[in-house]
């Protein structure tokens, strides 16, 4: 089992990892609701993948955590402190560790250019501090976990050049990203920039990429609303939530001993087919804000591999089991059968239109431990073409703007980014016309 080293970037990237890491606690059994649960002790290498033991002792509790000063594998990094100074007071704070916490100002302005270039080149030696600190706390390094929205400044400028400086330090380690797409809601003028441009960096420089959508995150949220108090609403923390849900699942096999793993170190060896065509389209089932035994019983998921199928439990926009499909992958938590996990990958499989050269074979890994909420779940990653349409919209949004010269020179007169525009404009393009000539092989 492999360490993840999280790397939260900007105000999106914080907000997540706010959410995130009470769900790992959960997850571990350690946290119910909001208490800590008193267990036997576990050994060390049990909680190993998120966190850093430096005495290798057992624990059980979150006292003991304290106790033991055991840290979160978490890099919070923000051009503004109020997200991150949010870490430092709250009643987790002993695991969030002042020399992993990389702040200054002031903010990026959301000019992707300032966050990449002007933050990238002069927080880099500070950064790389931090990161060599956790690279040398890991015994067998599975890779970097970073967290960060496309639309704002910070997030997707330093971001992107974050996951860049993690390839040039560390070129053998896996450096995923989940990063937050607006959809509709677009509340930032120069978002079509600043989305176009960074993922023409997660095109050259990230492993794999799980992209999930605002718009698509909050109309779940609204529809899982179960109170009619409107101070029961938090739409926001809801759809963190989603994101941390899925996170643990796709990372349970490097933390929990499976029957059939797929660690996370090895997504990409068997969803990504092509060098730059690591963008992973995703659904999981079921999707709730409460524990099974509140869902009323007429309104519980019995069919998870049906709701796994439906639009209103994918991540994004993007049907992971549309389109012409290159690989794809199912992660199952809990106590299912051999015979029923066989039938899901059947009935995956054939439903299915494959690539003319792919093998035809969804992937399946089971956890048997399940997510602390639910006994069961299940959790789709999609290699599909649909994807194509994913980076064609965004060219489209962006010509819409740039054809006006809007807001162009916010960017020029940034010191490197010189014709950063027109290098991503091919990347997308080259990324587009991959997935064109995937379907006439």
């Amino acid at each position: 089992m492999g360490e993840i080293i999280t790397v939260q970037v900007g105000q999106c990237g914080n907000q997540i990892g706010q959410t995130f890491w009470p769900h790992v606690l959960k997850d571990y059994g350690l946290i119910r609701g909001n208490a800590a649960v008193p267990k036997k002790a576990k050994s060390d290498n049990y909680y190993d993948s998120f966190f850093y033991n430096p005495h290798q002792v057992s624990f059980a509790s979150l006292d003991d955590m304290q106790r033991h000063n055991i840290k979160a594998r978490a890099l919070l990094v923000d051009m503004e402190d109020s997200v991150v100074e949010r870490f430092h007071s709250s009643k987790l704070q002993y695991l969030f560790e002042k020399s992993c916490t990389l702040k200054s100002y002031p903010g990026s302005g959301n000019n992707w250019a300032v966050g990449h270039f002007t933050h990238g080149r002069e927080q880099k030696e500070t950064f790389l501090e931090m990161l060599q600190t956790s690279v040398e706390r890991c015994d067998s390094l599975s890779g970097f976990l970073s967290m960060f929205s496309l639309s704002g400044g910070t997030g997707s400028g330093l971001g992107s050049a974050i996951v860049e400086l993690l390839e040039e330090e560390y070129p053998k380690s896996n450096r995923f990203v989940c990063c937050v797409h607006p959809g509709e809601n677009v509340d930032v003028v120069t978002a079509p920039y600043n989305i176009l441009l960074s993922l023409s960096k997660l095109k050259e420089h990230a492993t794999c990429v799980f992209p999930v959508d605002n718009k698509v995150l909050l109309d779940i949220s609204n529809r899982l609303f179960m109170s009619k108090d409107m101070k029961f609403w938090k739409p926001y923390q809801n759809m963190n939530t989603i994101i941390a849900k899925f996170l643990l699942n796709i990372t349970s096999g490097a933390r929990f001993a499976g029957i059939s793993d797929l660690n996370i170190g090895d997504l990409s060896s068997h969803l990504v087919p092509y060098p730059g065509l690591h963008f992973l389209a995703s659904s999981m089932s079921p999707i709730s804000f409460v524990k099974e035994e509140d869902i009323p019983v007429n309104q519980r998921h019995t069919n998870l591999i049906v709701d796994l199928w439906s639009k209103s439990n994918q991540l994004m926009p993007i049907p992971p089991t549309k389109g012409l499909v290159n690989s794809i992958a199912l992660l199952a938590r809990g106590d299912f059968s051999p015979s029923t996990l066989n039938t899901y990958v059947s009935k995956v499989q054939n439903r299915l239109r494959w690539s003319s050269w792919s093998t035809k074979t969804a992937k399946m890994a089971h956890c048997p431990k399940s997510p602390y909420d639910h006994p069961k779940s299940l959790t789709c990653l999609s290699n599909t073409d649909m994807m194509g349409h994913f980076f064609a919209d965004t060219l489209v949004k962006f010509y819409r703007l740039y054809k006006k010269k809007a807001h162009v020179h916010h960017y020029t007169a940034v010191d490197g980014f010189e014709d950063s525009f027109l290098s991503s404009v091919r990347n997308l393009r080259d990324v587009v016309d991959a997935y064109e000539d995937n379907k006439q092989l």
